[in-house]
């Protein structure tokens, strides 16, 4: 009987450890999502940075177009190297709930990023609209506009694909680990491995 029991409690030690492994590589891969996307957005940024010192002197739409670019890609690559720093100093989380808690954060923030992209784009629709009826400032209107436009819908792609694949990540967290509450006073959280 004691080497059933002691069998019984290896092996749930062993499937709990797995499972809590199995969150770790899921928290892991996370956190290189984090990563992976703040270089993207970086390099985005690095490079609208560089054609605006390259491009964005003068007075025309082209110009402004790349004047707004600059302005636009500073705050871009603060917020990248900002994600990137948050990202690297992230603690090691390996329970279920708190992966899972930590994934459901990072793929809001790329959900509510997608509906500011919108507005973007919106913003530059509107500017470029304002300066049909504006002769003496519509090559400025015209270019932050466009401007605008194109990087919302880059935002909008980026936040789309990265809310995709944090979206299947917190699918496949789900899937190991359910909730159940119990008329509001408790919580069960079962592990299947």
């Amino acid at each position: 009987m004691k080497i059933i029991f002691i069998l019984f409690i290896w092996l749930t030690t062993l499937g709990f450890a797995q499972g809590q492994n199995q969150y770790q590589v899921l928290y892991e891969q996370g956190l290189k999502q984090e990563k992976t996307s703040m270089l993207v957005l970086g390099s985005w940024a690095t490079a609208n940075i560089i054609g605006a010192f390259t491009m964005g002197r003068g007075e025309n739409e082209n110009n402004y177009f790349w004047q707004m670019n600059g302005y636009w890609n500073s705050v871009n690559l603060a917020i990248a190297g900002v994600g990137y720093w948050a990202a690297q100093r992230s603690s090691t989380k390996s329970q279920g709930l708190e992966v899972l808690l930590s994934n459901i954060k990072l793929e809001k923030s790329f959900l509510f990023n997608t509906a500011l992209d919108l507005a973007y784009i919106t913003g530059g629709l509107y500017m470029k609209e304002v300066g049909k009826n504006n002769v003496k400032e519509r090559a400025r209107l015209t270019g932050f506009g466009n401007s605008l436009i194109a990087q919302g819908s880059f935002l909008f792609v980026f936040d789309v694909i990265n809310y995709a694949i944090a979206a299947n990540r917190t699918s496949k967290i789900k899937s190991n680990l359910q909730l159940q509450t119990f008329n509001g006073t408790g919580l069960t959280i079962s592990y299947t491995f």
